[in-house]
């Protein structure tokens, strides 16, 4: 007798959804500070200069945002404190600090405070 072909199971086929770009990882290092800069309204801001200075205050990186509003450092820094400047025309922001740990760091989601008129 011939035998019927075996049945197959019924495949899903699932479709990868892109993360949203805050959802991603933007380092994989330890002791690269990135993030992810919007303005008060949740808007990305793109073109955001993001100044870090180590513990003597000298500038030790020097970053910018793209359209996404991110920004990432290419190379970690040594564990200690640092602060960040940001500066963009038209908007102001608060002077942040940051412990390095030799942790990798998630994105920080920073917010510019009202636009100034």
């Amino acid at each position: 007798p011939i035998q019927p072909p075996p049945v197959k199971p019924k495949i899903k086929v699932v479709i990868p959804v892109k993360p949203k770009p805050t959802q991603i990882a933007l380092t994989t290092f330890p002791n690269v500070i990135n993030g992810i800069i919007k303005d008060n309204q949740g808007n990305y801001l793109e073109g955001v200069v993001v100044v870090i200075y180590d513990k003597e205050g000298l500038p030790v990186r020097a970053l910018k945002t793209n359209k996404l509003g991110q920004f990432s450092g290419s190379t970690p820094l040594p564990n200690g404190t640092y602060t960040m400047e940001l500066e963009k025309d038209n908007f102001s922001f608060d002077v942040l600090q940051i412990e390095l740990t030799g942790q990798v760091l998630p994105p920080l989601m920073i917010t510019s405070k009202s636009p100034n008129n």
